[in-house]
């Protein structure tokens, strides 16, 4: 997984923190959404990321998901 998709998973995992009252970062949902755009240029340059028809499954990521 690039560390583009991993910042914008880490990115809305923070999201659904917020939304369940679990986030300790003092963020917004605005604040992060903006951080968003910024990293995907507005969303233009994440087409087809998280569709891959080859995707091999990672590892490390499931554990990092199953974690926290």
């Amino acid at each position: 997984m690039s560390d583009l998709t991993r910042n914008i998973n880490a990115l809305l995992d923070e999201i659904n923190k917020i939304k369940t009252n679990t986030s300790d970062t003092g963020d917004t949902i605005e604040n992060i959404i903006s951080d968003l755009n910024k990293i995907t240029n507005n969303g233009s340059n994440v087409n087809d990321i998280f569709s891959n028809i080859y995707y091999v499954n990672d590892i490390n990521e499931d554990k990092r998901c199953a974690v926290s």
